[in-house]
């Protein structure tokens, strides 16, 4: 199992808008989040440093949005979720729908159609 580090400017860029577009920006310490590499797609299991919680990867997603993964030949879409528990964010899943592997590496800038799923547990 991969180890847990800080996360990239990638990746913190692509959390950072996807909370901003919910207005949960200021809800996390996004500097303090540090992730584990879960699959050949760039998603991550997420923690807080410090806090050393071991994520429930089993929650729902409070966002999800979509993203082109442009090939050439037509745009195929990413989708991206992003999951929470107790106040943690514990997942960054990114993957194309028809369950091909990514064709390049995936831009934050390249987002669209940003979505709440729900409100996260400890804001309710």
């Amino acid at each position: 199992m991969a180890e847990w580090r800080d996360l990239t400017d990638r990746e913190q860029r692509c959390i950072e808008s996807l909370l901003d577009a919910t207005n949960w920006a200021d809800v996390w310490k996004i500097r303090e989040i540090i992730g584990r590499v879960l699959d050949e797609y760039g998603s991550l299991a997420l923690t807080t440093r410090g806090a050393w919680t071991d994520p429930d990867l089993k929650t729902s997603p409070i966002i999800s949005a979509y993203f082109a993964d442009d090939d050439g030949e037509g745009i195929p879409v990413g989708e991206i979720l992003l999951f929470e528990k107790d106040g943690f964010l514990t997942e960054l899943q990114i993957y194309r729908g028809d369950g091909l592997p990514l064709k390049g590496d995936f831009d934050p800038k390249r987002i669209f159609m940003i979505r709440q799923e729900r409100l996260p547990d400890h804001l309710t």
